[in-house]
């Protein structure tokens, strides 16, 4: 019981900082690209990991690579460059609704991709309501219907974007120390970011970071 209300305290702090991300991309939009803020981001993430913990263990072979490279694309990559476009053109409160759907897309990718996940009512009627609850929170009796095509399509393919990374973590498993797992996941990411950054807009003007604007 002691561990489940451990895991449950530690799940609402993590959805507690998350959801300070969409308000605080939506103000470093002023001041950086959506490459831009990625790439710090995870650069700034992996050093903090690697200080945590800065051990390295035996590579379990090549399909195992292939899972973290597949975890940092999609969970890294592709998420946040998706979601920081998505919050460019679309409202802060529309991508965290659209984002709300990734539970669900999540429970679709896994029965498809994975053993043991199966997708039925209960499923879908637990989502159902979840999803109610977001949206009253998010518009809190307020709801004006305000469509941004390109914005919240991104923010779909942000949602599904994580949904294919959360299967591939769990087709990973717990053989290493969570932050060790992190912190590779983090690396592919990077690598994978940077053919991004050489066509997309990403000025190599650091001295913008250290701007009070940007905070």
């Amino acid at each position: 019981m002691q561990s489940k209300i451990g895991c449950y305290i530690i799940a609402v702090a993590v959805i507690t900082v998350w959801s300070t991300t969409f308000v605080s991309t939506k103000i470093l939009l002023h001041s950086l690209s959506p490459e831009e803020i990625m790439f710090y981001r995870h650069v700034l993430a992996y050093l903090v990991l690697l200080a945590a913990y800065p051990h390295r263990h035996p590579s379990g072979g090549f399909r195992e690579e292939l899972l973290f490279a597949g975890a940092g694309i999609f969970g890294s990559t592709l998420y946040f460059l998706t979601e920081n476009y998505a919050l460019k053109y679309s409202m802060a409160s529309n991508v965290g609704l659209l984002l709300a759907t990734t539970p669900m897309l999540t429970a679709i990718v896994a029965r498809f991709l994975t053993t043991g996940e199966p997708f039925n009512r209960q499923l879908a009627a637990g989502f159902c309501i979840a999803f109610l609850g977001v949206f009253l929170v998010i518009f809190n009796g307020h709801f004006i219907l305000k469509l941004h095509p390109i914005g919240d399509f991104l923010a779909i393919a942000a949602a599904l974007s994580w949904a294919f990374y959360s299967t591939l973590v769990k087709k990973i498993g717990n053989r290493y120390n969570g932050i060790y797992i992190t912190r590779k996941i983090f690396f592919y990411a990077i690598v994978t970011m940077l053919p991004v950054l050489a066509f997309g807009d990403f000025r190599y003007d650091f001295s913008r970071l250290w701007q009070p604007t940007t905070y």
